[in-house]
């Protein structure tokens, strides 16, 4: 829609000639013009046509409008997989928590049977101080492990702005779906290149509509000293209206290399485009082939743990029987709670790289 435009102007000038007629006839006098002017003008200019300048305009603005607004969504998406790292990072370290606890409770366990074996002469106190230390080491590592989720806690409270104390339990979510083999074709990101895009094809616009000829209607209504009428030397009102062509032949000059500059980006933005489309389609390979490989190692998992419980209930037998050491026994002990600890942490990393395959590829 073309809006009409209202100018109100005025003007005071001395020159140091006027328009004087050379000639001098008998009984005819004639009043010469006064050397200082005055004028005030209203003038209503009302544009017929700007070749396509003014759509052009609103077309950048809606599409630069769109950009930054697509900005803001690949800013908010990105900040979605970085609460995941601290979600999962906060489930890893409760559940080494848990399997510290059940540690401790090993520890203290065996600590009463190793007890009682001194009581009846069939142990050493150094076996019994070996046994706390065992203990006072999982107590530390249990101090540790609490200040590490107070501090995954405080940062996911901060970006999320919800409150996480210690009584709120942040539960293991399910398993996630099968993420599509589209490589970041829903991201926010193609999007983004496709509003950048549209907004260098309406700055072509524009370069285009620059060449044409603008026609504008006008209307112009004053008063002043002359009027129209050079010969009559008193304040009078005037107008004057018609159409006006304008054709500013500079932009000529500068449209190809405007052009050929826009071309340029707009390859930037499409190279842009491919790179990312390629490092996501690699990136979701990687997530598929972790995913498969944390499936094996947690049916092995399986496997050790079952082994190593056994190992240790063996074990726990033998120092009852005096053929087996305390130190023997922490190994064990050790050895089976590791094992607990690793399955643990490629179930979590499994889920984890599960929900980065959908963040990767937004489903």
């Amino acid at each position: 829609m073309y809006m009409p435009r209202l100018t109100l102007s005025g003007k005071a000038s001395y020159q140091s000639e006027v328009t004087a007629f050379p000639l001098s006839l008998p009984g005819v006098s004639m009043e010469e013009m006064s050397k200082d002017q005055y004028q005030i003008l209203l003038d209503l200019n009302q544009p017929l046509w700007d070749g396509g300048r003014t759509s052009s305009r609103k077309q950048i603005i809606n599409a630069s409008s769109q950009v930054d607004r697509k900005i803001l969504d690949v800013e908010l998406y990105s900040l979605k997989s970085r609460v995941n790292q601290i979600y999962f990072g906060i489930l890893l370290l409760e559940e080494q928590l848990k399997q510290n606890a059940l540690l401790i409770a090993d520890l203290a366990t065996n600590y009463t049977r190793v007890l009682s074996l001194y009581n009846f002469g069939m142990a050493k106190a150094s076996d019994l101080d070996t046994l706390r230390v065992e203990q006072l080491k999982a107590e530390q590592t249990k101090t540790d492990l609490a200040f590490g989720i107070s501090s995954y806690r405080m940062m996911l409270s901060q970006i999320t702005g919800i409150p996480l104390g210690e009584g709120i339990e942040l539960s293991r979510p399910e398993t996630a779906a099968d993420s599509s083999s589209a490589a970041g074709f829903k991201r926010p990101e193609m999007i983004l290149y496709q509003a950048q895009k549209e907004t260098l094809e309406a700055q072509k616009e524009m370069i285009r509509a620059n060449t044409m000829p603008r026609l504008n209607a006008f209307v112009q209504g004053g008063y002043g000293r002359p009027g129209l009428n050079m010969l009559d030397n008193s304040f009078s009102p005037f107008y004057l209206t018609g159409i006006r062509l304008n054709w500013s032949l500079d932009s000529f000059y500068t449209k190809q290399s405007d052009m050929k500059s826009l071309e340029i980006e707009k390859q930037r933005v499409e190279t842009r485009e491919e790179t990312f489309l390629y490092n996501t389609g690699l990136q979701i390979s990687s997530q598929v082939t972790n995913i498969e490989r944390l499936k094996q190692q947690i049916q092995k998992d399986d496997e050790i743990i079952l082994l190593r419980r056994a190992i240790k209930k063996n074990a726990e037998i033998q120092l009852e029987n005096g053929t087996m050491t305390v130190n023997d026994l922490i190994k064990e002990i050790t050895e089976e709670n590791l094992a607990q600890q690793k399955k643990s942490l490629h179930e979590i990393q499994m889920l984890q790289t599960q929900y980065d395959l959908n963040f990767t590829s937004n489903e």
